[in-house]
């Protein structure tokens, strides 16, 4: 593969001399998460929401002793080719309800563990509900099976970063995006999907943005390219550019 890098420089000049080649193709693909949830601070594990139409960041703040909320999305990228490099993400929320218009520096993570959004709905309320057996919480990633760490197993290094104020759409990108797309390309059984993180260090900074059943998805766009296999790249006028073999003699 490295090899097969090493000539694309050269593709112009090649031409010139007639040669035929099959380039790498560019493609892209918009996905909607197949599970998302909020986790709801919580000591016993008892809140959850997996099927509602929001995910919840922040503080809620006021006298609730465990006021945070934080938001798990995960994208199925079956529909990427094999051995694809990307090469652009971007995650798309839309911030449908909030507590008050400051900024607060909303953050995704790589989750490390796997977990059930579950089907349990909260409705509209800040507060998470009973939740049932295989839902996400606090302390669970599927209750009963528990998280190493209490609200959520993640990297601690955040893959991307945005200061987040009124209602409307806000767009995640950088390299730490795709790198993590990239990484789960090579071994998808690791694809756990991120953790989306809100300001937990000032109360009342909670927001809501609409989840997978809500009336605008989270939309992750990915470009990538895809690179052909050794012995794609033709002939013409007998010129061999490539064929992912060593000629044999005699």
């Amino acid at each position: 593969m490295k090899i097969h890098f090493s000539l694309m420089p050269f593709v112009a000049a090649l031409v010139g001399f007639g040669v035929l080649l099959s380039p790498a193709a560019a493609g892209v693909v918009i996905l909607n998460p197949i599970q998302d949830a909020t986790l709801y601070q919580d000591t016993t594990g008892a809140q959850s929401s997996g099927a509602s139409t929001f995910l919840m960041t922040g503080s809620v703040g006021g006298n609730d002793s465990t006021p945070l909320r934080r938001g798990l999305l995960q994208f199925n990228l079956a529909s990427i080719p094999a051995g694809a490099v990307v090469t652009s993400v971007s995650l798309t929320l839309n911030l449908m309800r909030l507590k008050n218009t400051q900024s607060a520096l909303t953050t995704l993570q790589r989750v490390t563990s796997s977990w059930v959004e579950g089907s349990t709905n909260a409705g509209t309320g800040g507060n998470g509900a009973i939740a049932n057996t295989g839902d996400a919480t606090w302390l669970h990633r599927s209750k009963p099976q528990a998280w190493s760490t209490p609200g959520g197993d993640f990297l601690g290094t955040t893959s991307a970063s945005l200061n987040v104020t009124g209602l409307g759409l806000y767009t995640w990108t950088g390299g730490g995006l795709v790198t993590d797309v990239q990484a789960w390309l090579v071994q998808p059984s690791q694809n756990f999907g991120w953790i989306l993180r809100g300001d937990e260090a000032r109360s009342q900074s909670v927001k809501e943005f609409g989840s997978r059943t809500g009336s605008v998805q989270p939309s992750l766009r990915i470009e990538f390219t895809e690179v052909p296999e050794p012995g794609t790249v033709g002939l013409l006028g007998g010129v061999l550019l490539w064929s992912g073999r060593r000629r044999r003699h005699g």
